[in-house]
């Protein structure tokens, strides 16, 4: 007599990183440092508000027809797609808007440092929230050597510059919270496909923003220039699409507090791509900062306890 199966409901639990994960979380941070780069040619054609719709809109729709193709199906139940609709606000609508505009007075430095507050935020919630990503010693020590990498790259001196904006600072801030909450509610939804559930966040994140694109922040005469468009298209394809089904799988296999630390590696992929793209050679302090950041990685995953599963 045949046994039945059916599609687990609720989040798995968690394991220890592996080499996989590691090589997930460097890629998905490789493609989200190239993001920089990406928007600043898609600025000189769009307000920022219209790059980040764009980015989404597109990511939403590639990922939408890869996952149909590889012959995934869409979540299914109200509950599923609330957390869905949650995500897309919290993790992509909110936070986009936010940074867009916060950083106008904020140099972008000092928005590295705050963004670095993700990891601590995530490892807090997730403490009290799940019962196999909890804190521990090894944790923070590690979240200490990851933030103290970024502090090294960006430059002390972001902490003395004057004439940012204290309402952009908390801006910046509150996008940083709106991702540590999303990391964990993506826990909620670790049983639905990996690509159509993006999806299905990007294309919620897209309804959210989408009426702002069409009246506030298209702009009256599109450029004609072929650049910013295609910079807009790979925008949406890489660190969009591809990066945020990398994300989804990550804190589906290793938890939040892990994939939150690929905000560390961020600012330290961006100095790589200036280096070997706009010939900007990096000091000494950058390569310091990569094994401070590494190191707090690797720390962060240091076994101290089985973990044990987690209840939906």
């Amino acid at each position: 007599m045949s046994k039945t199966t059916t599609a687990p409901t609720g989040p798995r639990a968690i394991r220890q990183g592996q080499p996989i994960d590691y090589a997930k979380i460097l890629t998905t941070a490789a493609i989200w440092g190239s993001a920089f780069m990406l928007i600043s040619v898609g600025l000189q054609a769009f307000p920022p508000m219209a790059v980040a719709a764009i980015r989404v809109l597109v990511g939403g729709v590639v990922l939408t027809a890869i996952g149909l193709l590889v012959g995934e199906k869409w979540p299914r139940g109200g509950k599923v797609w609330l957390w869905l609709a949650l995500i897309g606000f919290l993790n992509t609508a909110v936070p986009f808007a936010l940074i867009a505009w916060g950083q106008q007075g904020v140099l972008a430095s000092r928005a590295a440092i705050l963004m670095a507050t993700v990891p601590f935020v995530t490892l807090m919630l997730s403490h009290f929230s799940t019962s196999d990503d909890r804190i521990s010693g090894a944790k923070v020590f590690g979240l200490t050597l990851g933030i103290s990498g970024v502090i090294l790259v960006v430059g002390l001196d972001a902490f003395t510059a004057t004439g940012q904006s204290i309402i952009g600072q908390f801006a910046i801030m509150g996008a940083a919270c709106c991702y540590a909450v999303s990391n964990v509610m993506t826990r909620r939804i670790s049983h639905v496909p990996p690509m159509l559930g993006t999806a299905a966040c990007l294309m919620t994140a897209a309804i959210y923003m989408g009426p702002g694109l069409y009246f506030l922040w298209w702009p009256e005469n599109p450029s004609t220039d072929w650049q910013p468009y295609a910079a807009l298209l790979a925008l949406g394809i890489g660190p969009t699409a591809i990066a945020y089904v990398l994300r989804f799988q990550v804190i589906r296999d290793v938890g939040s507090t892990f994939m939150s630390q690929v905000g560390y590696l961020v600012p330290m992929f961006g100095v790589l791509w200036a280096w070997v793209i706009l010939n900007e050679v990096p000091g000494w302090t950058s390569f310091v900062a990569m094994a401070l950041i590494l190191a707090g990685i690797r720390v962060t995953q240091l076994k101290t306890r089985k973990a044990k599963p987690e209840t939906p």
